[in-house]
């Protein structure tokens, strides 16, 4: 679920201008100004009939709130089936060629170094998760809390 809001006061109940269902697209341009996407794992945290309310306890969610935008985030560099296939490949290239990448083809060795990118990507993305929900930020959407998006994995 992702949920269309101010950025939230602590401990106060705050007004949700729109929901939309995680398989929807939202561009941020079309966003009311000051507006925040967050997206829940779980709409526990809305109450009320239109106009919806988001409950003030919804930090406690940041922990999965964080996961979903960091996720969210890897998909548009990295695909999961991108990631799988990449372990399929590796592990191919290990019983056909040894552990040493650097006996490999060269062809081998650059779509490596290209998992290695994505996979340098993922630890950087779960370094920022662990950070957001340590400093207890309010809008975990904001790209300055995030690390610039990479190119897209290519393999």
């Amino acid at each position: 679920m992702q949920v269309v809001t101010v950025i939230p006061t602590p401990g106060i109940d705050t007004k949700v201008s729109g929901v939309y269902e995680d398989t929807q697209v939202v561009p941020p341009e079309a966003l009311p100004g000051g507006a925040i996407l967050l997206r829940f794992i779980q709409s526990q945290y809305l109450t009320g009939a239109w106009p919806k309310t988001l409950k003030a306890n919804w930090t406690e969610d940041l922990p999965n709130i964080t996961t979903s935008e960091g996720a969210r985030r890897v998909e548009q560099c990295y695909t999961a089936a991108q990631q799988r296939a990449g372990a399929l490949i590796q592990q191919n290239n290990i019983l056909q060629y040894g552990t040493d990448t650097t006996t490999w083809p060269a062809s081998e060795q650059q779509r490596y170094a290209e998992m290695q990118r994505g996979l340098d990507f993922i630890h950087a993305m779960s370094a920022a998760q662990q950070s957001i929900v340590s400093q207890g930020v309010l809008n975990p959407c904001d790209d300055q809390y995030w690390p610039a998006p990479i190119d897209p994995i290519q393999l």
